[in-house]
């Protein structure tokens, strides 16, 4: 073309017809993204995966069947954002891959096409590793939430103890090892979410079952929250101990 052509106003025309085309298709992967990815990743990495209210008290069987009731609805949750996704990823690819050019549909690499599931698999994951850890640190926190007074005299137990009788002793109830066993259920099902959650990055992780769970177990600092939980009440021991050694002067 030179500036005297005759069809260098068809020639603006086409192009800007072009132009038009592609800015449809920015709108529509930007609306994909913004609204059936991005949301929900927010969503699932904000999700409450345990309720401990910290004005309020339980007993062992009431604080475990909360946590279960919360983590089950919350799976179903979870799931279906986890299909949305992926859905969402589909359609994504399909709506680039037929995109229309001079010699037919555009069509898209194969290996862009598997780096782009696997990232957003990856963001998923990274979703449902947030909301775990969250869940975790809540625990922890509102399990060590103790003053200056010590285990026996904190702002508001998580949990209903008693001092009874039981001649010729004096012990807690229930004891140190079943409230330990009340938490480590309750992480043991704030991890168990992610056994639901099927890895759908590539075919091969489809078929092979793989779950979120394969890679959640393995996180270093899930791992470390977890061995933390599962010893809490190693170091309330002593103080325990040593409490209900002051009612012996009763003897």
């Amino acid at each position: 073309l030179t500036w005297t052509s005759m069809n260098i106003d068809a020639f603006l025309h086409t192009m800007f017809n072009g132009v038009t085309q592609l800015e449809e298709l920015i709108s529509k992967v930007k609306d994909i993204v913004d609204n059936r990815i991005e949301r929900n990743l927010r969503q699932v990495a904000n999700l409450p995966l345990i309720d401990v209210p910290s004005n309020e008290s339980f007993t062992l069987d009431r604080f475990v069947a909360m946590q279960e009731k919360l983590v089950k609805s919350q799976l179903t949750i979870i799931a279906a954002k986890n299909e949305e996704v992926e859905e969402a990823v589909d359609d994504l690819i399909e709506m680039i891959g037929l995109y229309p050019l001079k010699e037919g549909p555009a069509g898209i690499d194969k290996r862009e096409e598997r780096k782009l599931r696997a990232h957003y698999s990856r963001m998923f994951y990274r979703a449902v590793l947030n909301a775990t850890k969250n869940a975790l640190k809540l625990v922890k926190k509102r399990i060590g939430s103790r003053t200056s007074g010590g285990f026996l005299f904190v702002d508001r137990p998580i949990f209903d103890v008693n001092v009874e009788l039981m001649i010729p002793h004096v012990s807690m109830s229930p004891p140190l090892e079943e409230v330990q066993a009340a938490i480590n259920r309750s992480c043991r099902s704030i991890l168990a979410i992610a056994k639901g959650l099927p890895v759908w990055a590539t075919p091969a992780d489809k078929e092979s079952g793989r779950t979120i769970f394969d890679s959640l177990a393995k996180d270093k600092e899930v791992i470390v929250m977890v061995l933390l939980l599962t010893g809490s009440m190693e170091g309330a021991k002593r103080t325990v101990i040593e409490y209900l050694r002051s009612f012996k002067q009763y003897d």
